[in-house]
């Protein structure tokens, strides 16, 4: 979690914001003298940009197959599975880099025997299999890895940075360099390409 301490005063009168967080084993702290608001709104920017990632994963799925699916979340929950399971053995760049073309073909693999013959289906019992494909991949998830909580073992290498007095977390870093180049990548490959939908 995150411990937020506020003093009033210092720093020539500015308030400044001290932060503690202890996630698994990591822990360490920031100080910093701009306003929690500017923080958190740099942090919810950076996590939309990953829900924006998630969200053209439904419009793509759904302009090229007609399909409603409800999976999608499980599916990067597969990938971040694959992830984990390849950073117990790999420095973490290299984990990310290896479980993409598994994540892939496993997609791959549902698409054609799962979605593929639902295509034309009534909406309802397309929308309903999808949900089943949804607590199944829960299900399985649970079976290989367990129930409790995992950890990565490695880290990205640390772009957390402070400017203006507003602290931007090495997290909300890594998330908008990887979010905005997929993001635009992807619509310049439906807008320009000829592979668009």
């Amino acid at each position: 979690g995150v411990t937020v301490t506020f003093l009033p005063g210092a720093n020539g009168g500015a308030t400044v914001t001290q932060y503690e967080y202890r996630l698994g084993g990591a822990a360490g702290s920031w100080v910093s003298t701009g306003s929690l608001g500017d923080t958190f709104d740099i942090g919810g920017l950076a996590n939309g940009a990953l829900y924006s990632l998630l969200a053209l994963g439904f419009v793509l799925v759904y302009r090229a197959t007609s399909v409603v699916n409800f999976a999608i979340g499980e599916f990067l929950l597969v990938g971040a599975y694959l992830t984990y399971t390849f950073a117990l053995l790999l420095p973490l760049p290299l984990a990310l880099l290896a479980a993409l073309p598994l994540a892939f073909l496993f997609g791959v693999l549902v698409e054609r025997g799962f979605v593929r013959p639902l295509l034309g289906r009534n909406v309802v019992a397309v929308i309903m299999a999808t949900i089943g494909l949804a607590a199944a991949l829960d299900g399985g998830v649970q079976l290989l890895w367990g129930p409790d909580l995992k950890y990565l073992p490695g880290s990205l290498p640390d772009l957390g940075f402070e400017a203006g007095g507003v602290y931007v977390s090495s997290r909300a870093v890594w998330n908008l360099l990887l979010a905005l180049p997929l993001g635009l990548g992807l619509l310049w490959l439906l807008r320009k390409s000829r592979y668009g939908v």
